[in-house]
């Protein structure tokens, strides 16, 4: 993997190991995907926005995560066999 170093290959390598929590990319600009712009201020209400559409999407959908009974059961029972 030293090979890589200082590489675009080395830093999908890296956000792959250890992702963000959120991951926000110029498709046209970067079509591999390479340059997170999630933290850049400059994208900040683009953010916002695509989450609170994330949220709405979840709530809309049931999404069980956004329950935290559930979530601690997940944790602590693992994986349930049906929702």
């Amino acid at each position: 993997m030293e090979r890589f170093e200082g590489t675009g290959v080395r830093k999908a390598f890296d956000t792959f190991a250890n992702p963000p929590e959120y991951e926000l990319y110029d498709t046209e600009q970067d079509s591999i995907a390479f340059e997170n712009l999630a933290d850049q201020p400059a994208h900040a209400r683009t953010l916002a926005r695509m989450k609170a559409a994330l949220l709405e999407w979840r709530k809309a959908t049931d999404d069980p995560f956004l329950d935290r009974a559930f979530v601690d059961r997940w944790v602590k029972e693992g994986a349930p066999t049906q929702f």
